[in-house]
């Protein structure tokens, strides 16, 4: 895969410069791929900030394992919350995060001798992971652009709240070195890198044998199958196909079209409440 598109290296550069003038960090995470979409990079830059883990799309990953997140990020002594940007729900645990954590800073500045301050929020995240929406959820209107695949927002952008806070919205950022193929291909998987470097027939199988093997239940379900842990993905791909009517001339398979059924009908939530990493999988 080559993933890191040119700008990226411009992007984590403005980061870098923006964090000196940003008293608080939140990283939005894909909950169905919290460790995967977890730039390390950026862990590594604000290690000196206040920050939250936002854990976004928590209504289409699963619930246990949301909850194992989180309380694998509190023995760490790191502020995380679960969050639908999507639905706009208030999300009182969110706020109050930001309430207490507002007040350890504006304490702070208190001691440096600064009243009234407004505080600066960074909103940082891989590409796709709702960073956009999300602040639109907070300002309560279409502060900024959004838009369902990665790389909608290119420039930065400071959005003003009740003169209270000051939020920047930054383009999604991925990292440059990355040897490890299961994160590369959860990032994939859940559409936080751009289709046009990913093969959806390979995506498909590596998404289909992580079901077949944690969520059997709901793969029989949805494609109206009866497979098992045992039986081999392609199998368990052209029954797919068949039941679908998924076949060209002279009966052929369509693999092709069966992988984007089966690849859009995880990233929409439709097969379910899904994750795909657990905090004991690193």
């Amino acid at each position: 895969m080559n993933w890191y598109p040119g700008h990226m290296k411009k992007t984590y550069d403005m980061l870098k410069e923006n964090l000196k003038v940003v008293d608080l960090v939140i990283i939005i995470l894909d909950s169905r791929v919290p460790n995967s979409s977890l730039n390390p990079q950026l862990d590594k830059l604000i290690i000196n900030k206040e920050k939250i883990y936002l854990m976004n799309k928590a209504d289409i990953s699963d619930d246990k394992v949301n909850k194992e997140w989180l309380n694998y990020f509190e023995n760490k002594n790191i502020i995380a919350v679960e969050n639908n940007s999507i639905k706009n729900k208030k999300n009182n645990k969110l706020f109050n995060c930001i309430g207490k954590v507002e007040e350890k800073i504006r304490i702070k500045f208190e001691k440096k001798g600064f009243k009234n301050k407004t505080i600066r929020i960074l909103v940082v995240g891989v590409p796709n992971t709702g960073k956009s929406t999300f602040i639109n959820y907070l300002t309560k209107r279409k502060s900024v652009k959004t838009g369902n695949k990665p790389g909608v927002t290119r420039g930065k952008q400071w959005i003003k709240i009740k003169n209270k806070f000051e939020i920047l919205d930054t383009p999604g950022i991925l990292w440059p070195n990355l040897n490890n193929d299961k994160i590369k291909f959860n990032l994939a998987v859940t559409g936080l890198i751009k289709d046009n470097i990913t093969d959806d027939l390979e995506l498909s199988m590596y998404l289909l044998e992580y079901l077949k093997l944690n969520y059997i239940k709901i793969l029989n379900e949805r494609y109206n199958l009866d497979a098992s842990e045992n039986e081999e993905i392609s199998a368990i791909l052209e029954k797919i196909c068949r039941n679908k009517g998924y076949l060209l001339k002279d009966n052929e398979i369509d693999y092709e079209r069966a992988a984007k059924t089966i690849l859009k009908d995880f990233r929409n939530g439709d097969l379910g409440k899904i994750s795909l990493e657990r905090p004991e999988e690193g």
